[in-house]
């Protein structure tokens, strides 16, 4: 499936993250990165590996942390560092700024369906996290997004701004 982020651009992020997905639930991680804080490492012992990773999850998507330290070397020899900032760089050409994350529903302590507030949108994903710490990501789905106070007349000018005609019809399904 492809998902437009930006006009004339298509990302297929559901087959890549999905390929991620697998390969870092399927396979253990590798070994972990040391520890870079004391804090941090105290933190993780008292929350579920799941919110360790929504917790972690803005700075990366916003590019505060790299994705090879966010997530598992697992997923990230499926879905290389490179391909995940570009995903997160369209996603905030799309959204803006990524802003929180929460969990909107567990699965287990190592997996949630999470939802990304940004600036202009929400973006859900499933997330799936390593068991012991230090805690990394092993698997990130898009599943689905909304554009924030998306209206009729928006769209209506959205339309009107089109190059040469054109025309959409609401209809009652």
């Amino acid at each position: 499936m492809t998902h437009t982020l930006l006009p004339n651009t298509h990302v297929k992020i559901k087959n890549r993250l999905a390929i991620a997905v697998l390969v870092g639930i399927a396979t253990t991680p590798l070994a972990a990165a040391a520890q870079t804080a004391p804090a941090l490492a105290a933190q993780q012992e008292r929350a579920e590996p799941v919110e360790v990773a929504t917790n972690g999850l803005v700075a990366m998507l916003a590019g505060k942390t790299k994705p090879a330290d966010y997530f598992s070397e697992s997923f990230i020899a499926a879905v290389p560092s490179v391909q995940v900032t570009q995903i997160a760089d369209a996603l905030k050409a799309q959204f803006g700024q990524p802003l929180s994350a929460e969990i909107t529903e567990r699965l287990g302590p190592t997996r949630a369906k999470i939802a990304v507030n940004y600036e202009s949108g929400i973006v859900q994903m499933d997330l799936a996290a390593s068991a012991s710490a230090p805690v990394r990501a092993t698997g990130l789905l898009i599943t689905g997004s909304e554009v924030k106070s998306d209206s009729l007349s928006k769209i209506s000018e959205e339309f009107a701004a089109l190059p040469g005609e054109a025309g959409y019809v609401v209809a009652r399904l």
